[in-house]
C-alpha cells in the first residue's frame, strides 16, 4: 500500500511570507490540523501545526506551572495578547523546519509508525522536493480498511 493512493491531495498550504492573520483563517476554515509551508516552486519549507499557532498566544511561563486549574480568570493574558492585526509574524517564523516526510511510494503502514512514534497529525508527502500531499491517520485507516476488504 503505496502512500501516493491514499494521501490527501486537497490541501491547504502557506507561503513563508503569509501573515499570523491568514494562517489563522486557514486553520479554521480548512480544519487541518497542520499547514504545509512551501516555497514559489512548490518544495516543502516545513509545516506549522495548529499547537504552534496557539502557543504564541500563551505566556512562556504556563510550561512551568503543572496544574492551571487555580488560574480563575484568564482575562489578564488575554489583555496581554497580541493582536494578529498587528503583529509582524509570518510563517516562516512560526513553521518547524525540521520536518519528517515520506515520498510517494513509501509504505503507508511506515506513514502509521512515523505518526504514531512522533505524535503528530499529518505528515506532508513529497515527489521530487515538492510537496505532492498530507497523510494521517484517516487516510491510513482507509489504507488499513481497503487491505482487509481484499480477498
Amino acid at each position: 500500500m503505496k502512500i501516493g493512493k491514499y494521501m490527501k491531495k486537497d490541501f491547504r498550504a502557506v507561503r513563508p511570507e503569509t501573515p499570523m492573520r491568514e494562517v489563522a483563517k486557514l486553520f479554521f476554515e480548512s480544519r487541518e490540523p497542520v499547514l504545509p509551508v512551501v516555497d514559489e516552486d512548490g518544495k516543502l519549507r516545513g509545516i506549522i501545526t495548529i499547537d504552534d499557532f496557539i502557543l504564541i498566544f500563551l505566556p512562556e511561563y504556563l510550561d512551568l506551572v503543572r496544574d492551571i486549574d487555580f488560574i480563575q480568570n484568564f482575562g489578564a493574558l488575554e489583555n496581554n495578547s497580541f493582536s494578529l492585526e498587528e503583529s509582524l509574524f509570518v510563517a516562516e517564523d512560526l513553521m518547524q523546519e525540521d520536518v519528517k516526510v515520506m515520498e510517494i511510494n513509501d509504505s503507508v503502514l511506515k506513514a502509521g509508525a512515523i505518526l504514531h512514534r512522533q505524535g503528530i497529525p499529518r505528515i506532508p508527502v513529497v515527489d521530487e522536493g515538492r510537496l505532492a500531499g498530507m497523510i494521517g491517520q484517516t487516510e491510513i485507516c482507509r489504507a488499513i480498511y481497503d487491505m482487509e476488504g481484499q480477498d
